[in-house]
């Protein structure tokens, strides 16, 4: 297939420093340049400087938390420019506005107004894809008319570019372990990375409660940074959330109570994982309490419209049934978890769980594997990228753990062998990696038409 605007426009940012690629991944000052992705968007005139902006950080549920925050503020009539990152199938996922993927065109237009400032700029220290790609995004939110933006980081939080940006919120949506290499081997040193995006009066919702070593470090630093707080449980709850799949697909139902503002019942997302109901309420109770102070027209039927219709792509999604083929992008071992709760709470108990697997070798890749004790079969495979890890090491590492393991040449075998095997009461669980679960969403796309 012949390149479009879009994918020439993107290969010039991507030819740059593209940390989402590197086998290794230098975190400091120095490599993530938030000072140099100021002047960039000071270069640019402040694009989105004068639009409600959300930041969305977090370890893992950034993406579910980004897609449903726009949902619902599309449901409230705005015009929503939604950025997010890594893309699963083609890089006009990144920026979408109301929904959509914007023009090659007009995205290549926007490149060539962005690339040739940063290069002029950066004196030797040649800007990062990210950088860029951060700084287009904000510039077509403001050309292309968005009403309000929300932007998911990326790694970290403290030097991401994506908090160079204006932000009228934060919404930090967990903390685990993951890209310890970077933001530190505790769940303090990382909530430390994320925490340190709290601003000077920017609201800043936490869905990591209080009472645990991340969630102190959180209310500390807010403290400290003078940035008003409100936290799961304490200033909203979650409650009877529960998950199913019936006739019309995957659901996820659940009753949120806003301190001193009542409650919303029964509210319903069209997604698997009652941890998605976290996700989901963190999005809603941010939106409706920056409505209450008069930044957003927001109220209880845009956040159900919202959430019903969202629709995130390889988070528990649910490809097919009998088997049940279930794809998602967890790449660490407190979301892998999650999506395996998930798909056992909607599957036969006798059935067995089938997973295809693929992962970049500087993930917590025992902690991901320990998730499969039990009656799991891994089908371990790889994805070309410098990072990954091979399957034979995948294998060698799942037999390890107890688990019956068998290595497959690429995602396509893999999922071809793990269907062949599985019986109508199993399940399919594909894992482990964003990039696996692009890979495998194009194989199934391109056969099911």
């Amino acid at each position: 297939m012949a390149p479009t605007d879009y994918d020439r426009a993107f290969r010039r940012l991507a030819a740059l420093t593209d940390y989402e690629t590197m086998a290794t991944v230098p975190y400091h000052e120095r490599t993530y340049g938030l000072s140099r992705a100021r002047a960039l968007l000071d270069d640019l005139g402040r694009p989105a400087e004068r639009l409600p902006v959300l930041q969305v950080v977090g370890s893992k549920g950034k993406g579910t938390t980004t897609a449903a925050a726009a949902a619902i503020l599309q449901a409230a009539g705005l015009r929503v420019g939604s950025y997010f990152s890594p893309h699963l199938a083609h890089p006009s996922e990144r920026i979408l506005l109301a929904g959509r993927p914007l023009r090659g065109r007009v995205f290549a237009r926007a490149v060539d107004r962005v690339l040739p400032r940063a290069l002029r700029r950066s004196e030797g220290e040649r800007p990062t894809f990210f950088e860029l790609m951060t700084a287009v995004a904000l510039l077509l939110f403001e050309e292309e008319g968005a009403d309000a933006v929300v932007l998911e980081a990326g790694m970290g939080g403290r030097l991401d570019a994506t908090t160079a940006a204006r932000r009228s919120g934060v919404l930090l949506t967990s903390v685990s372990l993951d890209h310890t290499a970077q933001l530190g081997r505790t769940t303090a040193l990382i909530a430390a990375e994320k925490a340190a995006t709290a601003t000077c009066a920017v609201p800043f919702y936490s869905a990591v409660t209080a009472s645990t070593p991340a969630g102190r470090v959180v209310a500390r630093i807010c403290r400290k940074a003078r940035a008003p707080l409100s936290v799961a449980g304490r200033d909203w709850r979650v409650s009877r959330a529960r998950t199913g799949l019936d006739g019309s697909g995957p659901w996820t139902r659940f009753d949120l109570a806003l301190r001193g503002r009542g409650s919303l019942q029964s509210l319903e997302l069209p997604m698997l994982g009652v941890h998605q109901a976290q996700n989901a309420a963190l999005a809603a109770a941010a939106l409706l309490d920056l409505a209450r102070g008069g930044l957003l027209v927001v109220d209880e039927g845009a956040v159900r419209h919202g959430l019903g219709s969202l629709r995130v792509p390889a988070r528990l999604e649910v490809l097919g049934r009998r088997p049940l083929l279930v794809l998602d992008g967890a790449h660490n071992g407190a979301s892998m978890r999650a999506a395996v709760a998930a798909v056992r709470a909607v599957t036969d108990p006798r059935g067995r769980l089938l997973v295809v697997f693929a992962a970049n070798r500087d993930k917590d890749l025992r902690g991901m594997l320990r998730a499969f004790r039990g009656r799991a079969r891994v089908y371990a495979t790889e994805v070309a990228n410098p990072r990954r890890a091979r399957a034979a090491d995948l294998v060698r590492l799942a037999r390890a753990e107890g688990l019956t393991a068998t290595p497959a040449s690429s995602p396509r075998t893999a999922l071809e062998s793990a269907l062949a095997a599985a019986r109508p009461e199993d399940a399919v669980l594909v894992a482990g990696s964003m990039y696996l679960a692009g890979a495998v969403r194009v194989t199934w796309s391109s056969d099911s038409d």
